[in-house]
């Protein structure tokens, strides 16, 4: 990850606003790579979000904050990783949000904003 980016984890907001509405959600993980923008309880411009999904959540993770997330102008990724198994789903700006799904342990998960790649088998370890 670069040196610049800082990884924001559960209890920090993002903020956006849409139609003139400011809304927040809690993601559990964000990265901002910019210093511009963090304020004392919520990020405006994030570069990655990430979502645990379960069962109370997977919803809005999906749907709502998948449509809401790529209209904060710095978001190059938004991620969304199952609990029950072993999936990790990537949406890439630069992909036009297609969905990118991995499944095998084997494979890395390339997060390209920040320059991270990470084996799936190793962000289940003790999980699965």
């Amino acid at each position: 990850m670069p040196r610049s980016c800082k990884a924001y984890v559960a209890d920090f907001k993002v903020r956006l606003e849409i139609n003139r509405e400011d809304i927040f959600y809690y993601p559990d993980v964000m990265v901002a790579c910019q210093r511009t923008g963090v304020e004392q309880y919520f990020l405006r411009y994030p570069t990655l979000l990430i979502e645990i999904l379960s069962p109370s959540t997977e919803n809005v993770d999906q749907r709502a904050k998948l449509l809401n997330y790529p209209q904060i102008p710095t978001v190059e990724e938004y991620v969304l990783v199952a609990q029950e198994i072993r999936e990790i789903t990537i949406h890439r700006r630069s992909e036009q949000w297609e969905p990118r799904v991995h499944t095998l342990p084997e494979t890395a998960a390339e997060f390209h904003s920040i320059k991270l790649s990470v084996p799936l088998a190793r962000i289940y370890e003790g999980v699965l």
